[in-house]
């Protein structure tokens, strides 16, 4: 693995180790080396300009497992089309297109979320031991499997199995090609559905970008609120849990040109890092733009983010009312890897 990646993880698990007089530091001896950014103003600023472009995580994991050109078609297709993923015009033309799928899922997603939350911790509420991460994962799943399924107008289990986890630091061929598989499988559901019905088989990209290749974040932050001391769960919403748990470790961009920022020169190719975990300052107002820094700023927002925050809030409601339940869990232990985990 490069070893930057080695450094990288290292230091936002023990961001101690820090120098909190400075805002960056150099991953390795690269030309332009890689640099992690955790200085508030200078993370800001990094995220908000148009001169970097996110980072191609589907060549880092290529690279790192070592799979052919064109092995991976259907991850390959999805970073192609991703509009958090793609920079300039092909940005805005991916946006305008997958707009529309967006907005209608976030309207009809109000209808039914509140009550399937519901019948979820009612139907665990028997169970003697909890394990907090598979109670967050199975709900995360089946929200999923709802949301697409609502979209299609199909039952939840006619869905195939959902692709799974994909963000990991350190992966396998074999893990990708599992990833991939069930991608493709998903996508070419979701295509046939969309035929069937009259629209345009390409917005399965869509529906996949909403639903599926964000899920991890997500998963994290619920864990979080799952540890969460049960008096204090009445004064949490989506937005503060989404701050204080910050489930996206790091943001990855690449400049797109030779530019200055704050007397600081990047260079055309250069990767950054900036972390989500370090650039919020505590005392700042919890109703401040930082809150959405896990979701990115600027151009390169999340589009799920207001599903996020919807799934969140009701996840957080219910969890909060339903206290016999809280006693049964298991403890976890977090550590921090593209995103907060937990086992």
């Amino acid at each position: 693995m490069s070893s930057y990646i080695l450094k990288l993880r290292e230091l936002i698990n023990n961001p101690e180790r820090l120098d909190n007089s400075l805002e960056w530091v150099f991953l390795d001896n690269a030309e332009p080396p890689n640099i992690l950014i955790y200085g508030e103003r200078l993370g800001l600023e990094a995220l908000k300009t148009p001169n970097f472009k996110a980072v191609d995580l589907f060549k880092y994991w290529r690279v790192l497992a070592q799979a052919p050109e064109g092995h991976l078609e259907a991850m390959e297709i999805y970073f192609d089309r991703a509009p958090t993923i793609l920079h300039g015009e092909q940005h805005f033309a991916a946006r305008r297109f997958f707009s529309p799928t967006y907005r209608r899922i976030e309207k009809d997603f109000h209808n039914w979320i509140d009550s399937f939350t519901e019948d979820f911790f009612n139907a665990h509420n028997q169970i003697d031991k909890i394990n907090p991460l598979c109670l967050a994962r199975d709900y995360v799943q089946k929200v999923t499997s709802r949301i697409i399924a609502q979209d299609l107008n199909v039952e939840d289990h006619e869905l195939p199995y959902m692709p799974g986890e994909v963000l990991q630091m350190i992966t396998t061929l074999k893990a990708l090609e599992e990833y991939n598989q069930r991608l493709n499988v998903l996508v070419d559901f979701i295509q046939r559905k969309l035929k069937i019905s009259g629209r345009n088989p390409d917005e399965a990209w869509a529906i996949v970008s909403t639903t599926v290749m964000g899920t991890e974040p997500l998963l994290a932050a619920l864990v979080f609120a799952l540890m969460l001391p049960t008096n204090d769960l009445v004064t949490w919403d989506s937005e503060r849990l989404m701050s204080e748990s910050k489930p996206i470790s790091v943001l990855g961009r690449e400049a797109v040109c030779d530019f200055e920022i704050s007397n600081m020169l990047f260079k055309k190719g250069q990767k950054v890092q900036v972390t989500t975990d370090l650039i919020r300052n505590p005392s700042v107002n919890l109703k401040s733009p930082q809150q959405t820094i896990p979701f990115g700023i600027g151009v390169h927002i999340c589009p799920g983010k207001k599903i996020s925050l919807i799934v969140a809030d009701a996840f957080l409601i219910k969890w909060a009312n339903t206290k016999e339940m809280h006693s049964k869990l298991n403890r976890v232990e977090f550590f921090r890897d593209f995103v907060l985990r937990a086992k």
